[in-house]
């Protein structure tokens, strides 16, 4: 295949996030205890049926705790755009952001992340208390990650600002 034909049919990058919905600690143990009896049974040559059901149920319930999160980089163009349209405040500014991360990552979210959330639904997520400061640092690094991947001069003069804005 030429380089033309393979550049052509080049696709976005995509990255998947899993962000916890409901609370999985408890399941979490539960899982632990139970591979590690499945694993002694496995040593004393026991019966694993039931062992094994169990491992495989405590494993779909820690499953329904987390929404996998379908992500998929902007063209460079829309992602310039999206940050041309989201300048910082005069305060964000002076500590040398290249954004206005408070209008910047919903907007960002909502053009990237696959699903019926809107801007106004992550700006209200982001807001909500419902996602640890940490969870939120996390999924936009992956996000921003995805789109600022490699230096582009597409991506402009600020390159290395963008970056050690993250």
């Amino acid at each position: 295949m030429s380089l033309r034909k393979r550049l052509k049919s080049r696709a976005l990058p995509t990255a998947e996030f899993r962000l916890r919905i409901s609370e999985d600690s408890e399941t979490q143990a539960e899982l632990v205890a139970a591979r590690y009896a499945l694993g002694l049974a496995k040593k004393r040559g026991e019966d694993l049926t039931e062992l094994q059901a169990k491992v495989d149920g405590l494993e779909a319930k820690l499953e329904e705790c987390y929404e996998t999160l379908k992500i998929t980089a902007l063209k460079p163009a829309e992602m310039e755009a999206l940050i041309d349209a989201h300048p910082p405040t005069k305060k964000q500014e002076e500590a040398e952001a290249i954004w206005n991360v408070d209008t910047f990552r919903p907007a960002l979210f909502a053009a990237c992340i696959d699903g019926d959330m809107t801007e106004k639904d992550w700006a209200s997520f982001c807001e909500s208390g419902q996602v640890t400061a940490g969870e939120l640092v996390d999924l936009f690094r992956t996000v921003t990650d995805l789109n600022l991947r490699a230096p582009s001069s597409a991506v402009g003069k600020d390159w290395e600002r963008i970056l050690s804005s993250l």
